[in-house]
């Protein structure tokens, strides 16, 4: 058998009977497709709790109130007489949010004069302040609309003509790429492709360090080459696997979108785990012991997520750190991968990112070259 067939099929036998490697390339794998998305089954914030202090307790401040509850955002869970008593039960966290409805509401709606409404919602849970503040927008909206069409009809204007007067251009939205407009459908895949990432690395590092050889092996450089060359196949034999449940089987699972062709994904992907493989056995003369490349790695999980353009824009970030950015393998392969599987981009679509994933598996395959050869021939 070659060197290069006996490497890989070492280094497989490695990552299934290694409890430690096994645990992090297959098990940690596995449990963060099925744990993660899990919190974000709901996409979005339902039936956020309110408080409501009416001060005009009429007719039409009722219906205001039901508008707001009938809506998914927002659920009225009490009706209290003074603002300070309502504010406490907000700041204890009781509620989402607190509405306010001011004294003469139904006569000022009547007569077209203008009326403030005061909503207290809990600006630290963005989600949270968003659906209550869309759910009571809505609810006035919808009373306004009644009430100014109502006092059309009384001034003599048909039924037809008053309802285009009180809204004469209608908006229709559309979400493009994630229909639900939830959560799930925006962080999940980004987040399970720097899973990928970080598992790879940590893997590679853990049985790199677990198979160090302990005296210089005096193998000549092309064994050496096959060696590594071996060892890179088996991670990826391991990767494109993950890479076939990732993206095929758990978008399944959970409902999620998916519009790209699956051979252009499993192409773009390609690079990215060869990057990755790269990086990692590029690190592993860094490690002291086997544990040390999870105690490093764990903590740039999410300065990595960030770099990636994908929790906050890029366009807002430092130039410099924006061409740092484009050294961490994820950066390229979050937006290219988003592109094809959510927006049904092509290979062609998205040949920027490709390419940068592909200079990034020459630089670092040198890197790990040299890396590997040190290791090699170093005395311990």
């Amino acid at each position: 058998m070659s060197v290069f067939f006996r490497a890989c099929r070492d280094e497989l036998k490695g990552i299934l009977t290694n409890r430690g490697a096994r645990l992090i390339l297959v098990g940690a794998a596995v449990v963060y497709s099925l744990f993660y998305p899990t919190p974000y089954l709901n996409e979005v914030p339902r039936e956020v709790p309110l408080v409501v202090v009416d001060k005009d307790g009429s007719d039409t401040s009722r219906k205001l109130v039901r508008l707001v509850d009938a809506g998914e955002g927002a659920a009225v869970v009490a009706h209290m007489s003074t603002e300070a008593a309502a504010r406490r039960a907000l700041l204890v966290g009781k509620v989402g949010a607190v509405l306010t409805i001011p004294y003469d509401f139904e006569k000022k709606l009547r007569r077209g004069d203008q009326i403030t409404l005061g909503l207290y919602a809990d600006a630290s849970y963005f989600l949270i302040y968003r659906q209550t503040f869309l759910s009571v927008k809505q609810a006035v909206a919808a009373l306004s609309a009644a009430a100014k069409e109502t006092r059309f009809r009384a001034a003599g204007i048909p039924r037809e003509q008053a309802g285009i007067r009180q809204n004469p251009a209608t908006l229709e939205l559309r979400p493009l790429f994630n229909p639900w407009v939830g959560y799930a459908h925006y962080t999940v895949p980004p987040v399970l492709l720097l899973v990928l990432e970080q598992t790879l690395l940590m893997g590679v590092g853990f049985l790199g360090v677990a198979n160090r050889p302990r005296h210089p092996t005096g193998e000549p450089a092309g064994r050496l080459f096959s060696r590594m060359l071996g060892k890179t196949l088996a991670y990826l034999a391991v990767y494109m696997v993950h890479a076939v449940y990732y993206f095929f089987l758990v978008p399944r699972i959970y409902s999620l979108s998916q519009r790209g062709n699956p051979m252009d994904m499993l192409l773009f992907v390609l690079p990215f785990f060869l990057a990755t493989i790269f990086l990692g056995l590029a690190l592993v003369p860094v490690y002291q012991y086997r544990e040390m490349p999870v105690e490093l790695l764990l903590p740039l999980s999410l300065p990595f997520l960030f770099l990636s353009g994908f929790a906050w824009p890029s366009e807002c970030m430092p130039l410099p750190v924006r061409w740092l950015a484009q050294f961490v393998p994820t950066t390229p392969a979050i937006a290219g991968f988003l592109r094809i599987s959510k927006m049904g981009a092509t290979l062609a679509d998205v040949m920027r990112e490709w390419s940068t994933l592909w200079l990034l598996t020459g630089a670092y395959g040198c890197c790990a070259w040299l890396s590997f050869t040190r290791e090699a021939t170093a005395r311990r």
